[in-house]
């Protein structure tokens, strides 16, 4: 894959509204990464049912407003800017979010990381960092917090599968950067607000605007590409060490075996994935309500 810019496409998420930024026809996958959701900012609370998930992990990041996740193996936390949750489904998780304070509004990033093949039938899992417990550190005129992985020479603790990185970045001052990472990494840059230029060495710049996202593959050398921003620019990296096998999807469910989505639609229809605790309901599979 070359370089690819995206726009995302207004979506709506169980009445919340957002920005589906991937997949999309030109970028299924950067790294690991195989979707990406800008949530608000938005006053509509959000009443997202159980729903199940398979093969990937999820990541929660909110720059306004919170969110209280419950899943099936009993957990009940609620998520607030510069917190972390990040749920694995591994062979089925099921899951909710529902609206915590409304005194702000709801605003932030969603984003699945597929798991790598041998991990897809694994165990589920929750983990939940607070805001504390992740590096914050500024380089070249940006303020920077490690959510994922490696980035910059400094590492988050988030427990991971696989090679990858997610990082929000503040722009404090008009720098121009090179930002050096893992030849066998791709990246990608969404702007949130503001504007940002990623020169990939091949001759033409990339702009992004709010809304749009960059995908760049693994950098040929350590070079790695030239970047400048406005003052106030906000934005995220995310990427890493792209899957062998290419992934497919059936609604919430990921996997690189059909026969494994296919289980999964069969046994949400039957009601087979086990509940959440405390919260009731279910957002029934496409399939159900195309046959009802």
């Amino acid at each position: 894959m070359g370089t690819v810019k995206v726009s995302g496409r207004a979506h709506d998420m169980e009445g919340v509204p957002v920005r589906r930024v991937m997949p999309h026809r030109t970028c299924r996958a950067i790294g690991p990464f195989v979707f990406l959701d800008h949530m608000g900012p938005t006053e509509v609370p959000v009443q997202v049912a159980p729903h199940p998930h398979i093969g990937l992990s999820t990541l929660t990041w909110l720059f306004s407003g919170e969110m209280r996740h419950r899943d099936s193996l009993g957990n009940d936390q609620m998520v607030r800017p510069g917190e972390v949750n990040w749920m694995t489904a591994g062979r089925g998780i099921v899951h909710s979010e529902r609206a915590g304070d409304l005194s702000a509004p709801l605003h932030g990033l969603q984003c699945w990381v597929a798991q790598h093949r041998e991990e897809e039938q694994g165990e589920s899992s929750f983990q939940h960092l607070a805001s504390a417990a992740l590096p914050r550190f500024s380089s070249e005129g940006v303020d920077w917090t490690l959510i994922v992985g490696h980035w910059l020479e400094q590492r988050s603790p988030l427990n991971i599968q696989w090679p990858t990185f997610f990082a929000e970045g503040r722009v404090q001052a008009a720098e121009t950067w090179q930002w050096r990472y893992p030849s066998s990494h791709a990246l990608g840059v969404y702007v949130v607000s503001g504007r940002l230029t990623v020169d990939w060495h091949d001759g033409e710049a990339m702009t992004l605007a709010p809304g749009e996202l960059g995908a760049f593959p693994p950098p040929e050398s350590q070079a790695g590409p030239v970047v400048s921003a406005d003052v106030g620019t906000h934005f995220v990296v995310l990427g890493g060490e792209p899957l062998p096998e290419p992934r497919q999807f059936d609604w919430n469910f990921v996997s690189s075996d059909p026969a494994l989505l296919a289980q999964a639609r069969a046994d949400w229809i039957a009601e087979r994935f086990p509940s959440v605790p405390g919260d009731s309901g279910r957002i029934p599979h496409p399939a159900e309500k195309s046959s009802g």
